[in-house]
């Protein structure tokens, strides 16, 4: 979604505020960059191997321990053990898969063995070819596709990040409930749609926070209602709206009005992103 709008901003040159779509044309530039993206997901890498994550770490754990030389780390154990645990550990909650990729010499099919159905003789699962299973080269590990998803298409990283930032707050207690559906009434039937959703409430040191998070676009008319329906029942103390972008005039105006509309005793909170409050440490598992 976020290549989506950065390409279409760019070749609407709108870089900033609502995307507005004026003409047809301008609705095929949308399609175009859609398509684009969309092709862009097929190309990308369907696995990661051992000798990538070992790089990568490699790069973090040398940045880290340069700007930390207090911390006393052994190179051995962080950029060895510790890398084996933290995969470990992902593979276990099944966040990476562990196996290998081929791709079969009749047909093509690029087929994945997981480690736990590894045999001496590999099947495509297309055309049946048999070959005789690798000797060489080191394991690979590819991303679960529900996660995968839950992040490209769902808005979780907005929500993660959001619910991070509020926990970097605390000092005595934090607790959260994600994802909540809302009726006015309780519903009769299982298919009526809900009247608001809520992101997540947090309580933070006793304060109560209603999360808004957005991944990218301002808040549409609709979510604005949802937004106010949804906090003059609950009650929160803070109202958070967390976009994952720079702060515009857009976004304060969406804010402005949500004050506006709410009752007095709720405060309304802008929360935006930037890059370096992230933190690079090699430090997954404790």
């Amino acid at each position: 979604m976020r290549k989506v709008t950065t390409i279409l901003r760019r070749r609407l040159g709108q870089r900033a505020g609502s995307v507005t779509l004026k003409t047809s044309e301008d609705l095929e530039r949308l399609a175009r960059a859609t398509l684009r993206c969309g092709n862009m997901v097929a190309r990308e890498p369907r696995y990661r191997s051992y000798d990538w994550f070992r790089r990568n770490w490699e790069v973090m754990t040398d940045a880290f321990n340069a700007a930390n030389p207090a911390a006393g780390t052994k190179d051995g154990d962080v950029k060895g053990e510790h890398l084996d645990r933290s995969i470990q550990y992902l593979c276990q909650r099944e966040v990476l898969f562990q196996g290998r990729e081929w791709r079969c010499p009749a047909c093509y099919n690029r087929n994945w063995v997981a480690i736990g159905e590894l045999a001496k003789t590999l099947t495509c699962s297309i055309c049946g070819h048999e070959e005789p299973a690798p000797v060489s080269g080191n394991w690979q590990f590819k991303a679960n596709p529900f996660v995968i998803e839950a992040y490209r298409d769902h808005g979780t990283e907005a929500v993660l990040w959001a619910l991070w930032r509020l926990w970097e707050r605390s000092r005595r207690s934090y607790y959260f409930a994600p994802s909540l559906k809302l009726w006015v009434k309780y519903p009769e039937g299982s298919t009526r749609c809900s009247d608001a959703e809520v992101d997540a409430i947090a309580v933070v040191d006793g304060m109560v926070y209603l999360v808004e998070a957005k991944s990218a676009g301002g808040l549409g008319e609709n979510e604005r209602a949802q937004l106010v329906l949804a906090a003059e029942r609950i009650r929160p103390d803070v109202l958070l709206v967390a976009a994952m972008e720079e702060e515009s005039e857009s976004l304060k105006r969406d804010v402005e009005q949500i004050k506006a509309e709410l009752h007095a005793g709720i405060d309304v909170e802008l929360l935006t992103f930037e890059a370096k409050q992230l933190e690079r440490a090699p430090f997954l598992l404790g």
